[in-house]
């Protein structure tokens, strides 16, 4: 009976570890995405929060209309997307790809512990609002796409150093077609974002009481910084 426990125990680690193996090329962005995240909520109390805030406009804007919206989410992620698959290409870049969802969790850390320090329970609300579910679709996309990369730059590196055969190893058209399926999300994400803010904001705006706008959604461009 006790061998059969043992068995078991044994079994069922040995099958944690094939799914840890077989998922650690998502698990490990995603860890660096998180520790971004605790890295920014540390570092926050020691940030110029006036300097923080024009860096926040810089990167987001204050439009209002739709089109800017989507042209600047487009230009901010899209950017990112095109670092992680240049990474891809590179001899040496699969050591590197996890410092992009650290340095995203970062940036929205620091977003999220400004709105909250400044507005309270209304920044609280603004950024699971807008920032969380923007971002949350944003780093999946990215995680797909570093995983992607991970894969090709190890392919490259095998063929130049002689590791495996090239014609086999460095399979270039399927991963350039992930990365164009995934480029085309990343699109999608920018349309839904900017649509998303748009939609909200036009409502916002439609309400007749000022006051309430004030309580529902922090407005663009009287932002606090002291």
């Amino acid at each position: 009976m006790e061998e059969l426990i043992t068995d078991d125990i044994v079994k069922e680690k040995i099958d944690l570890l094939d799914l840890f193996n077989q998922l650690r090329e998502y698990i490990y962005p995603c860890l660096f995405y998180a520790c971004g995240l605790v890295m920014g909520t540390i570092l926050y109390p020691n940030i110029n929060s006036k300097l923080l805030y024009k860096a926040m406009s810089a990167l987001s804007g204050d439009q209002t209309e739709f089109m800017p919206m989507f042209i600047n989410r487009f230009c901010l992620y899209f950017s990112i997307f095109v670092l992680t698959v240049l990474l891809g290409l590179c001899l040496i870049g699969f050591p590197f790809t996890n410092l992009i969802p650290m340095s995203t969790g970062l940036a929205v850390a620091l977003k999220l512990s400004y709105y909250y320090v400044q507005y309270k329970v209304k920044g609280i609300g603004y950024g699971l609002l807008m920032i969380v579910p923007e971002f949350a679709a944003f780093i999946t996309v990215i995680v797909f796409t570093i995983k992607v990369s991970n894969e090709l730059s190890k392919s490259i590196y095998d063929a130049a150093t002689k590791k495996e055969d090239v014609t086999e190893e460095v399979n270039l058209k399927s991963h350039l077609k992930a990365f164009l399926i995934y480029g085309g999300v990343i699109i999608c994400i920018s349309l839904v974002n900017a649509g998303a803010s748009y939609l909200l904001q036009s409502f916002l705006k439609s309400l007749p009481s000022p006051i309430l706008l004030r309580l529902l959604l922090l407005p663009h461009g009287t932002l606090r910084t002291s």
